[in-house]
């Protein structure tokens, strides 16, 4: 995982680990992702957990990609 980067060479492997090893040990991350065979690039985002099972710590994620949904980031607005 640690090796993993984005379709722009940005280190989301790193970012996944740091982010879940954090002190609020959660968090997104927002990247370009490239599907392979595929030129087109896809923005994408991942929330990242740190979760503990059986004396292991492992590190938990979702993602979504963001052209096929509506992000508000403000909700108020």
């Amino acid at each position: 995982m640690k090796g993993l980067i984005d379709a722009d060479g940005k280190p989301i492997g790193e970012l996944f680990i740091e982010t879940a090893l954090s002190e609020k040990g959660e968090g997104w991350i927002e990247y370009n992702w490239q599907e392979r065979n595929n030129s087109e690039k896809f923005r994408k985002c991942t929330f990242v957990k740190k979760a503990s099972y059986g004396g292991e710590t492992y590190i938990v994620g979702a993602d979504l990609y963001l052209g096929n949904y509506i992000v508000c980031r403000n909700l108020e607005e």
